[in-house]
């Protein structure tokens, strides 16, 4: 299943600050890159990412959810965290929640995120970081090993058959371009919240 994150822009804003936020393009993502960050160490953007579109009651839930589908089979701990921090933030900044999407959506709730997470120092170092780092490199025998879980996903409009490692390669280049385009949607949002420290706008996904 895949999904659109994009930004809930209210009225009231200045009308400077709407521009800029609508600039912003909506994102396709889908649970590849979500596993992707989890496993090279990332918690806060995959917890939003995952609770914007399912809030479990319970870490199992998480697992068990027709919200993503696991690839990598990510061990418990995965979505104990997740778990942890969404009640951790929600203390903190003020999300508002709402219906889920899809199959769950009518016994389920998902969250919109607000603005405001941007502030929080755990959350800026990992879009900065997201930016900055290539998150799964060619060399790295275990990256080789986590992405030949997913290559039977993948499929590559070749004039020749690949060879397995060459399919490994082509999945990297793609995962590593999704995990950019996040980091730059997240980047580019972080960077308006800063010069206009009013504005006001909501984190969502919606499903493609």
């Amino acid at each position: 299943m895949n999904y659109i994150l994009r930004l809930r822009i209210p009225s009231k804003n200045l009308s400077k600050a709407k521009e800029e936020l609508r600039q912003i393009k909506e994102l396709w993502f889908d649970g590849d890159i979500t596993e992707i960050l989890h496993l090279k160490g990332f918690k806060y953007i995959p917890m939003i990412l995952h609770t914007c579109v399912f809030i479990a009651r319970e870490p199992s839930e998480y697992m068990s959810s027709f919200s993503f589908i696991y690839k990598m089979n990510l061990p418990y701990s995965y979505f104990e965290e997740i778990h942890r921090l969404f009640n951790l933030l929600r203390q903190k900044v003020n999300i508002k929640i709402k219906k889920g999407v899809g199959e769950r959506s009518k016994r389920t709730e998902c969250a919109f995120w607000p603005e405001e997470v941007l502030d929080l120092k755990e959350v800026r170092d990992e879009i900065n970081r997201l930016m900055a780092q290539t998150l799964l490199l060619k060399d790295n025998p275990e990256d080789r090993k986590t992405i030949e879980k997913l290559i039977w996903h993948y499929s590559f409009e070749e004039g020749r058959k690949l060879t397995h490692d060459e399919r490994i390669d082509k999945a990297m280049e793609a995962l590593n371009k999704k995990g950019k385009k996040l980091g730059e949607f997240f980047s580019k949002a972080l960077e308006i919240r800063t010069k206009y420290p009013e504005v006001k706008f909501w984190f969502e996904v919606k499903i493609l």
